[in-house]
């Protein structure tokens, strides 16, 4: 291949700079090009297969596409990160949530900065917001509920996404009832009085 770096940004582009290494060896190139190139200053290596072409700016969604390439493309943004990914809520999530199939189990370096929830979604329920594939707003209030985000800002959310027309009124008001169960049921061992 007479430029490995042009096709490698043709793949890095939409995935804010970041490509897998499958992903290059696909388009001809292959993992020793890639090492040559990160060896030069060309790409930088960001996580276990998976790499960042440098001339390429990180942006606020560089953080979140890695995530998704550290887990071989299975992941999909999820809960409180998801809230935020939509903006639905001023969430500041400590890990990054992600949501992988439940028979896969990602491993490698980088690995704690993630919190991983194995659920098999469906199609439905998958979306992208700037490329990164993410949940949509129902399913990512209704983790963040189960995740324990704080009610007022899952109030916030919910009033967002409604607002914005990315959930109706009786979507609401499930997860205001799913909300209001989670306050209201008592953890165990423990007397609320």
């Amino acid at each position: 291949m007479n430029d490995p770096l042009g096709a490698l940004l043709e793949v890095a582009v939409p995935q804010h700079g970041l490509f897998r290494v499958e992903q290059a060896q696909t388009i001809g190139v292959d993992d020793v090009r890639v090492r040559k190139l990160a060896v030069r200053g060309a790409l930088e290596r960001r996580a276990q297969g998976v790499y960042r072409v440098v001339t390429i700016p990180i942006d606020p969604y560089t953080e979140l596409m890695e995530a998704v390439l550290w887990a071989k493309g299975r992941g999909v943004i999820a809960g409180e990160t998801a809230v935020g990914l939509w903006e639905l809520a001023d969430v500041n999530p400590r890990k990054i949530h992600l949501v992988v199939p439940p028979d896969y189990n990602p491993r490698g370096k980088g690995g704690e900065r993630y919190q991983v929830h194995r659920h098999r979604l469906e199609a439905a329920e998958q979306d992208e917001v700037h490329g990164v594939p993410v949940v949509t707003p129902a399913v990512a209030i209704r983790q963040a509920i189960v995740q324990g985000l704080a009610g007022d800002l899952v109030e916030q959310a919910i009033t967002r996404a409604q607002a914005r027309e990315y959930i109706g009124t009786e979507t609401a008001a499930r997860l205001r009832v799913k909300l209001y169960d989670r306050n209201v049921t008592p953890v165990k061992g423990k007397d609320k009085r």
